[in-house]
Order: C-alpha cells, then sequence, then structure tokens
C-alpha cells in the first residue's frame, strides 16, 4: 500500500511504452503527453483528497464501540458497518464521531426495512395497498377490499371451521 507512488510510475511506464508501440511520431508524442498529464491529474488528487495513506486511519468507532452504540450483536455484522464506516470516512474526512454514528444508524434504519421487505416477499405477505398484490375476488367488494390473497385464504379457511 505504501509503494502506490511507484505503482503508479511503473503503470505510466508501461502505458507509454504501449502508446510508443504505435510507431507514428505525431500520435506518440501526443499519448505520451496524455499518459504523462493522467498520471500527474491522479497523483494530485490523490493528494488533494488526502487519500495518501488512509489505509492508516484509524476507525472513528471500532467494533466493540459499534456494537454497543448501534445494539448489534456480535458475529459478521459488525464488519458490515466496519466497511460501512470506512467508507463514510473516505468521503468525509473532516467528519465528527457523532456524524459517522448519525450515518450508521441510518444505514442501520435502510437495512431492516429492506430485510423485512425481503422477508415478507419471501413469504408472500403483503399489506393489499400494492397494486400489483394478488387479490381474490370474493362475493363482495368490502370483503376483499385492501386484503392479499394470502390473508383472504386464511380467513377463508378460519371461517370454515
Amino acid at each position: 500500500k505504501d509503494l502506490w507512488v511507484s505503482c503508479l510510475l511503473m503503470a505510466s511506464v508501461a502505458e507509454m511504452r504501449d502508446v510508443q508501440s504505435c510507431g507514428n511520431n505525431s500520435v506518440v508524442k501526443n499519448g505520451m503527453d496524455d499518459v504523462l498529464q493522467t498520471s500527474r491529474e491522479t497523483y494530485r488528487s490523490i493528494l488533494n483528497l488526502g487519500l495518501d495513506k488512509c489505509w492508516k486511519v484509524r476507525p472513528l468507532l471500532d467494533g466493540r464501540q459499534l456494537i454497543k452504540s448501534l445494539d448489534l450483536p456480535k458475529g459478521p455484522l459488525v464488519g458490515v458497518y466496519l466497511d460501512d464506516q470506512v467508507r463514510w470516512m473516505l468521503q468525509h474526512p473532516n467528519g465528527s464521531k457523532e456524524e459517522c454514528e448519525r450515518h450508521l444508524w441510518q444505514r442501520k434504519r435502510e437495512r431492516e426495512g429492506a430485510d423485512e421487505e425481503e422477508h415478507e416477499i419471501s413469504r408472500g405477505i403483503s399489506d393489499g395497498v400494492c397494486p400489483s398484490s394478488p387479490v381474490k375476488k370474493g362475493n363482495s367488494a368490502e370483503e376483499n377490499e385492501g386484503r392479499h390473497f394470502s390473508k383472504k385464504m386464511h380467513v377463508e379457511s378460519m371461517d370454515l371451521m
């Protein structure tokens, strides 16, 4: 990781060799200039964004703090939130611990909402509000209003008992 500048230089040299193999002098000169300019811009951008040595920055919240703060169970889910935190920290290099924690709480709410939706879909449960919900036609419109087919089946089977 510490050798990223060397890697950038080596990639630039390799690219220039490819350009040089074109043979046409004007194409080669323009191609070489483009490669050098792109390499310089990449290097400057990394420095200006404060990404040099970003892998050495410690997380604002360690695993134990995440478990306590987000009320998480121990396990692989903690790693998911550590990854979310690293992404947030790279996007907000001057962000505070509190801002990061708010972001992670938002991500948790989003994940929990998505998990509940997936769980309902996999079980075939719906509130009947969605127009794509399969609704069984019954005797009257009032009976079927807003009911999902699977819920009606359950209600009908209960009526038979």
